[in-house]
C-alpha cells in the first residue's frame, strides 16, 4: 500500500477511524478502538472544536480501511513513521498535554488506554486549540489564593510544611508552554522538563486576570528565569534581548543566552506587560 504524503490524507484516515470507533456494528467498533488504544506513535489533528488522534501504523497508509489494514501483511510502523516524519518535517516526541488530550479522546469513544509511552506529531493549530481550551478555563476561574506559609515542626529531623500555592498557575503554565511549543524564549532550549512559565509583570503586582493571561508570560529555562527576575537580562521594545553592565555578553553566552536575538512570537500584548515591568523595576 502507498503511504500518505499530505496532512489531508492523514485527516481522512483519522476521521475514518474515529467514525469506525463509534459505529453500532460491534465488531468494527471494537477493532477500531483496539487500534486507537494500542498505538505508540500518534498524529494529533484539529477537527472542528476538538482534537482527534490516529496511530501512525494505520493512518500512515493512504485511504486505509479496517479491511485493507487486515489484508496488508507488510504493514510496519517504521514505514508509516517515516512517511509522517516527511509530512511534518520532524519526528514524533512525547508531550504531556497531548497525552492528557489523548486520554480524554479515548474516554469519548469508551476505550481504555494501553499502559505504554506515547509520542505525537502535531502542528500549530493543535497547540492553539489546546491552549485556547486551557486558557478559557483559567480566565473563568478567578478564585486565587495569595502568599503565606505555615509550618509545623515534628520531632526528629523531619519538617511537615504546608504552603498556600498560586491557584491556576499549573494551568497557566501548561497553556503558555503549549503556545510556545515548550521552547525557551531566550535560548531556544526545548527540553520540556526544563522550560517553565515566567510572568513578565510580577505576579504580586497583577490583577487576577493578568496573573492568568498567557500574554503576561514567557517560557524560560531556570537559568534564564533567574537572570530575567534579577534584571540581568532585559527585553527591548521590539523584543530584542539586552543586558545590564552586571552581566557580560561572554558570561551570558556561556549560559546559553543569545543577546541581540529577537524573540520570535513577541507581540504588542507581551510588550504592554513588559512596559509595566520596566516601570516597576525603575522604581526599585
Amino acid at each position: 500500500m502507498d503511504t500518505v504524503t499530505t496532512i489531508e490524507q492523514l485527516r481522512e484516515n483519522v476521521a475514518y477511524l474515529w467514525e469506525a470507533a463509534n459505529k453500532p456494528n460491534e465488531r468494527l467498533r471494537v477493532e477500531a478502538q483496539k487500534l486507537l488504544r494500542n498505538g505508540s506513535h500518534y498524529v494529533a489533528l484539529v477537527d472542528g472544536k476538538s482534537v482527534r488522534f490516529g496511530p501512525s501504523r494505520f493512518i500512515g497508509y493512504r485511504s486505509n480501511t479496517l479491511k485493507r489494514h487486515n489484508r496488508n501483511h507488510f504493514k510496519h510502523g517504521n514505514v508509516t513513521d517515516k512517511a509522517v516524519n516527511e509530512i511534518y518535517g520532524k519526528q514524533c516526541i512525547t508531550n504531556p498535554e497531548l497525552d492528557k488530550a489523548f486520554l480524554s479522546f479515548l474516554r469519548g469513544i469508551k476505550a481504555k488506554p494501553a499502559n505504554k509511552q506515547r509520542k505525537y506529531w502535531w502542528d500549530s493549530s493543535v497547540q492553539k486549540s489546546l491552549a485556547k481550551a486551557t486558557n478559557n478555563t483559567i480566565v473563568n476561574d478567578t478564585n486565587i489564593n495569595h502568599g503565606g506559609e505555615a509550618t509545623c515542626l515534628l520531632p526528629g529531623t523531619e519538617i511537615l510544611v504546608t504552603t498556600k500555592q498560586r491557584r491556576n498557575h499549573d494551568r497557566f503554565q501548561r497553556a503558555l508552554l503549549l503556545e510556545w511549543d515548550y521552547r525557551c524564549a531566550f535560548s531556544d532550549c526545548n527540553i520540556q522538563s526544563l522550560v517553565q512559565a515566567a510572568h513578565i509583570k510580577p505576579w504580586g503586582a497583577c490583577t487576577p486576570h493578568e496573573r492568568t493571561d498567557i500574554c503576561n508570560g514567557l517560557p524560560l529555562t531556570p537559568t534564564a528565569h533567574a537572570l530575567f527576575d534579577r534584571g540581568l537580562v532585559k527585553v527591548s521594545r521590539n523584543g530584542t534581548l539586552t543586558s545590564t553592565s552586571a552581566a557580560s555578553k561572554q558570561e551570558l553566552c556561556a549560559l546559553g543566552i543569545k543577546l541581540g536575538m529577537k524573540i520570535i512570537g513577541y507581540t504588542p500584548q507581551h510588550e504592554a506587560y513588559m512596559k509595566a515591568r520596566r516601570k516597576l523595576l525603575d522604581r526599585q
